[in-house]
């Protein structure tokens, strides 16, 4: 699909964007149209913050994940930097 944006200046720039269909649910079709109309949002914008969202939640559950797998060392380790790092929130500068 090829669709033609004016930006400023009026100046035509062509650009190419991916179109994909993805065939949900009725159920789950009606729910993010629900939301969309909540939000006063597009469906599209409501799935792309599911999306962000999941990613997201993802990457703290790996996070999480790899802390649990540290090594009684490896958790001494942290935690003394994890220290030394809180230390300099102590600089009295205030948040600036």
């Amino acid at each position: 699909m090829v669709v033609v944006v004016v930006f400023p200046r009026n100046l035509p720039k062509v650009i190419t964007i991916m179109v994909t269909t993805l065939q949900v649910s009725n159920e789950l079709r009606d729910e993010i149209a629900w939301i969309a109309e909540q939000r006063g949002v597009s469906m599209v914008e409501v799935v792309a913050d599911a999306v962000r969202r999941f990613a997201r939640d993802e990457w703290w559950s790996s996070v999480r994940s790899a802390l649990d797998d540290l090594s009684p060392p490896e958790v001494d380790a942290y935690r003394l930097e994890s220290q030394r790092l809180d230390a300099t929130a102590l600089d009295g500068l205030g948040d600036y």
